[in-house]
């Protein structure tokens, strides 16, 4: 694509008390083709754009390699964890075959939960049952102390 622009024109001065004109300044020189201008400015700003990405490119894969690197360490320091805990594992099948032996030691002394649960449950009801027959004479108390403690206030004296 070829560039349409156009030299700078020169400006024409008047010098005051004279008319001569051949005392004009000189049109500036140019370097050189204005197509091969325009392609050597593009041809930097594209050089300094692909510099910055391959900077910018450069500090995040070194940055990408010290995390990994890192990671690397870590996994080391897991794999001796792992392998000098090798000798102090218990498989799962240990596991439930240990928590069913304790279990086991434990089930004779819930069987006779249920039957103790109903025995508590019949006493239970039987004080709920005497409970009652409390409450209604209770009530009828209730009435006659009112009126006895109407009567003790009069008798100060």
């Amino acid at each position: 694509m070829a560039a349409t622009t156009q030299a700078p024109r020169t400006r024409q001065y008047a010098v005051r008390g004279t008319s001569n004109t051949g005392a004009m300044p000189a049109a500036p020189a140019s370097t050189g083709d204005e197509g091969t201008a325009f392609f050597s400015r593009w041809l930097k700003v594209w050089i300094a754009l692909l510099t910055v990405v391959t900077l910018v490119v450069v500090v995040y894969l070194v940055a990408i390699t010290n995390s990994l690197a890192d990671i690397n360490g870590n996994l080391g320091v897991a794999d001796e964890a792992v392998s000098g805990a090798g000798g102090d594992t218990v498989t799962l099948p240990q596991q439930v075959a240990s928590i069913n032996e304790s279990l086991g030691a434990i089930d004779p002394a819930l069987q006779p939960i249920p039957g103790q649960a109903d025995a508590i449950i019949g006493a239970l009801t039987s004080i709920d049952g005497r409970l009652a027959e409390t409450d209604a004479s209770l009530i009828d108390t209730s009435g006659s102390l009112q009126n006895t403690s109407g009567q003790l206030v009069d008798t100060s004296g």
